[in-house]
């Protein structure tokens, strides 16, 4: 009997009995295994969990009510929160706008409306919190709310990040222009990360790399840096081959516009029609996966490259420029493997293609992809095991997550 059938000797009453335990980590662990073993009946043990002594285990409880659409809970949660403590008030401001509570979002809209921003409460977590909720609401008062907030306040600061934040999650077709516009006016804040390109890189899952990009102002070195976190050599722009023979920085808003160009021609080679796509979301048809993403680079580069010069020459240069970078580079290595996935016919081909997938070389391979694998359960085990012999990196790593996610 292998370490998985086991663990299922544990029934679910089992662990829910071990949730009311007077020791915290024996309710911890039994929590997690339900999380693992028994994912329907989440929300129930999470719901006893509502109010424990122990403020992380609550706050676990709170949040897990919320991703999963606890909305049975809603008057629980909505009673407990005027009394709860500022984290706590906090992780059920955002569980009940991701559960979209209707009742609750009159409240919230008056809340935020009411914020004072010339005081340091803004860079409170409860403030970050509502702002963040916001987002999770697609209404046109919520988010002419966060245009607002946008408009209004002067910095690039962390409270500014998660205001762009909330608005990317319901983007309309001319969402990220407008936010990289507003960009270039703010303030620069004293902290050395721009909180804006952070939340603008996340949406690409590359927030990682635009974080470590912006100290490196030699062109060299950024594209080495680049190929080096995708492991593979770029089809690198002619303006940039030409900066990197000379060893010069080209200037700024030249550099965009040749960012901007290599986006046109890429995609016209590869057949993509981002320019069609937008006329079709500005009428209804918003897109999704490979067609989101390279619509979101197109508009960026689009966007940057066309903005005054002498808003590219302002506080914000060097990030514009390694934001340029980023969305170049990423869309010069992204595959579309949702396509390549729907015109597959029966489960077991696409089973077999996602596998493919995640045993390639390269080192982006979607999140979605990941969590598809590991939905296949145990029996795919074997298929990541042999992976795991693998001499190349990335699809070690990935079959490492994977096991993880389905032990």
């Amino acid at each position: 009997m292998t370490e998985h059938q086991v663990a299922y000797l544990w029934t679910f009453d089992d662990y829910q009995q071990r949730l009311q335990h007077e020791n915290y980590f024996v309710r911890h662990w039994a929590y997690d295994q339900i999380a693992k073993q028994y994912p329907d009946q989440q929300t129930q043990a999470a719901a006893l969990l509502i109010g424990d002594s122990n403020r992380q285990l609550n706050s676990e409880a709170i949040k897990a009510l919320g991703k999963l659409g606890g909305a049975d809970h809603e008057q629980t949660l909505l009673a407990m929160r005027p009394n709860a403590a500022p984290n706590q008030h906090a992780w059920i401001t955002l569980a009940l706008a991701e559960m979209h509570s209707a009742i609750f979002l009159p409240q919230l809209l008056a809340e935020v409306q009411a914020l004072d921003l010339t005081t340091n409460t803004r860079s409170h977590f409860t403030t970050y919190a509502a702002v963040e909720s916001l987002g999770f609401y697609n209404d046109p008062a919520a988010i002419a709310l966060l245009w607002q907030l946008l408009e209004t306040y002067p910095s690039d600061d962390t409270f500014t990040g998660h205001v762009v934040a909330a608005l990317l999650k319901h983007p309309a077709a001319t969402t990220l222009p407008q936010i990289l516009q507003r960009w270039s006016v703010l303030q620069r804040a004293a902290q050395r990360q721009p909180q804006v390109g952070n939340a603008l890189a996340t949406v690409i899952e590359q927030r990682q790399l635009f974080e470590g990009l912006p100290y490196e102002t030699n062109l060299r070195a950024q594209w080495t840096m680049i190929e080096e976190w995708f492991e593979q050599p770029l089809a690198r722009p002619a303006a940039v081959e030409a900066a990197i023979a000379a060893d010069t920085m080209p200037e700024p808003s030249a550099l965009l516009a040749a960012y901007w160009q290599a986006m046109q021609t890429t995609a016209a080679a590869r057949g993509d029609h981002p320019a069609a796509w937008i006329a079709a979301w500005s009428v209804g048809d918003p897109p999704i996966g490979y067609q989101a993403r390279t619509i979101y680079c197109w508009q960026a580069l689009e966007t940057l490259a066309t903005l005054p010069v002498t808003a590219i020459h302002g506080a914000h240069q060097t990030e514009f420029v390694t934001l340029g970078t980023v969305l170049l580079a990423h869309y010069l290595v992204d595959e579309n493997d949702e396509q390549r996935l729907a015109e597959l016919q029966g489960d077991d081909a696409r089973s077999a293609a996602r596998l493919a997938i995640l045993a390639s070389p390269r080192k982006v391979v979607l999140t979605t992809v990941e969590d598809q694998v590991a939905a296949l359960g145990p029996a795919v085990i074997p298929n990541l095991v042999d992976l795991l012999q693998d001499d190349r990196l990335w699809p070690t790593v990935r079959a490492l997550r994977v096991i993880t996610k389905i032990a």
